[in-house]
């Protein structure tokens, strides 16, 4: 998709990408979404957050993934105080006519595909960025904008994994989601709807490890990309993968990978911003 991408603006009137905000949110407070406001994109980390109006109600747990359309007046809150979730705020009408080209055409809730969580990470990468002057450019902005509907109408469903009977792929592709939730083996229970000791039996039937160890090795995976492919501080990474402190995570990473996260980052980092 080729698209003369000289009209951004991170926080104005950008006629192809206007990004109003992204980051990391608690939604202590309620966001009345209002007609004409542009998208919201929203991926749970932790908690439970709902999204209301007089024709919806979504209800989303951890690695849903819910889309707000432009015209949609609704509210959007925290169902539960440990609620945390990457948000994107963004609108500009080329966008938005993308969007309609690729049928995102309506408010929904999909469980997510970790595609869609690299793509939240690396817009707010570049959007850093760029706000730095490191060099970044709208283009690139645009261009990351885009391919992020592209991930959304690639995986859009309305199919929830909650639903799904605790199968060994079923936890593995539930734990995949979690990777930045703060979750416990009770909480991976409850969503499947059986006990934590069940959900120990059932993966380890398929897999030689427990589901635990699996999310740490997850965890160390997306940490060692990230290190590689953004900016984010060793602090920022273990806390955003939900390890308990700087210090563990970089004796757990030493451990697995043989190295300490600064080190493995000065060795292998990418010299250019890879944007997909």
């Amino acid at each position: 998709m080729i698209l003369n991408y000289s009209d951004f603006s991170p926080k104005g009137n950008g006629k192809i990408v206007n990004i109003n905000s992204v980051g990391q949110i608690d939604r202590a407070v309620p966001y009345h979404h209002q007609k004409g406001d542009g998208f919201i994109f929203e991926y749970v980390i932790s908690g439970e957050e709902c999204v209301e109006s007089p024709d919806i109600l979504l209800n989303a747990g951890i690695g849903d993934f819910i889309v707000v359309r432009p015209e949609e007046e609704c509210v959007i809150y925290r169902k539960s105080r440990d609620l945390s979730a990457f948000s994107l705020h963004i609108s500009g009408f080329v966008l938005e006519a993308i969007a309609d080209v690729l049928n995102i055409d309506n408010t929904y809730l999909a469980p997510a595909a970790f595609d869609l969580l690299d793509s939240f990470l690396k817009i707010t990468s570049l959007y850093d960025k760029y706000n730095a002057g490191s060099g970044v450019s709208g283009k690139q902005i645009c261009e990351i904008a885009v391919s992020f509907l592209l991930d959304i109408a690639a995986h859009k469903s309305e199919v929830h994994i909650r639903d799904q009977r605790p199968t060994p792929l079923g936890i593995k592709n539930y734990l995949d989601l979690c990777i930045c939730g703060d979750v416990d083996l009770e909480a991976v229970g409850k969503r499947f709807g059986v006990t934590g000791v069940h959900i120990i039996r059932i993966f380890r039937s398929e897999f030689d490890f427990t589901p635990m160890q699996y999310l740490k090795l997850r965890r160390l995976d997306k940490a060692a990309e990230l290190l590689l492919e953004s900016d984010l501080s060793i602090k920022d990474i273990s806390s955003l993968l939900c390890f308990s402190s700087t210090q563990h995570f970089t004796n757990l990473f030493k451990e697995h990978f043989g190295s300490s996260p600064g080190k493995f980052r000065s060795l292998n980092k990418k010299t250019t911003v890879d944007i997909g």
